[in-house]
């Protein structure tokens, strides 16, 4: 319900402008004209208002972002719980209006209701901006890490390497999958140490694949096992500084 799909907004949509039609039809159809007061009024503009909440809360959420893996979505959830149980009050509240209650007091109930949802929502929007923006700023912390892991991935699955330096960058692969993740200012120097030593780590990896098996390959070779290690030794060096904060 939560996902941003295309086809989700339309059809919930529909789903609200067929409810709110059925909604006011049978509430017109159901009670006569003598019959249809300010209460009448009060309570159905209620129960719209409810319905409009429930189903528009889906539509919101479906086009403003992909929630579904969000660290948001317990908010959401709760939200959407809450809308219901004001959709349900409005059902209770329009049976209450059926007694002999004043409009006044039944409009005070109204409005306590509608203002407990306006102080959810509220609480709602603040929560979900700061997870929003704790949100990003862990992407942020981790994009070096799984950039990296994926950069050496590549380079793990280049066709016809050496055996040699197929094992040298797999265990460079186990060893920043074991890493942590989130990066840290104190970390940044070292961090471009690594991405520069990567970088000539590709470098001399197409010329291995362009030189073959020529005299100047085993040379070539050493460079790479040379930069592996480095690679290694600079990951070991990150461990130490992330671990001392």
């Amino acid at each position: 319900m939560f996902a941003k799909n295309s086809r989700t907004r339309p059809l919930l949509f529909l789903i609200l402008v067929t409810v709110l039609i059925v909604t006011t039809a049978v509430a017109f159809i159901a009670f006569d004209a003598e019959y249809r007061t300010d209460k009448f009024i009060l309570s159905l503009v209620a129960l719209l208002f409810a319905e409009c909440l429930i189903f528009g809360y889906p539509i919101y959420l479906s086009s403003s972002s992909n929630i579904a893996n969000s660290p948001r979505l317990p908010l959401g959830l709760g939200m959407y719980s809450m809308l219901v149980l004001y959709g349900a009050g409005a059902v209770l509240l329009a049976l209450i209006a059926m007694t002999p209650i004043s409009f006044a007091w039944l409009g005070i109930l109204h409005l306590i209701m509608f203002a407990t949802v306006v102080i959810f929502l509220s609480i709602w929007k603040i929560a979900s901006g700061e997870l929003h923006t704790i949100s990003i700023s862990e992407d942020e912390s981790r994009r070096f890490i799984i950039d990296f892991r994926r950069r050496v991935t590549l380079l793990c699955e280049l066709p016809n390497l050496p055996e040699e330096i197929k094992v040298a960058l797999n265990k460079l692969r186990e060893v920043a999958q074991y890493a942590v993740s989130e990066s840290k200012p104190s970390s940044a120097n070292i961090e471009l140490k690594i991405i520069e030593l990567l970088t000539q780590l590709n470098e001399k990896l197409t010329e291995v694949l362009s030189l073959g098996k020529s005299t100047d390959s085993d040379v070539i070779d050493d460079g790479v096992l040379q930069l592996v290690g480095q690679l290694t030794h600079s990951f070991k060096e990150r461990e130490l500084v992330l671990r001392e904060q």
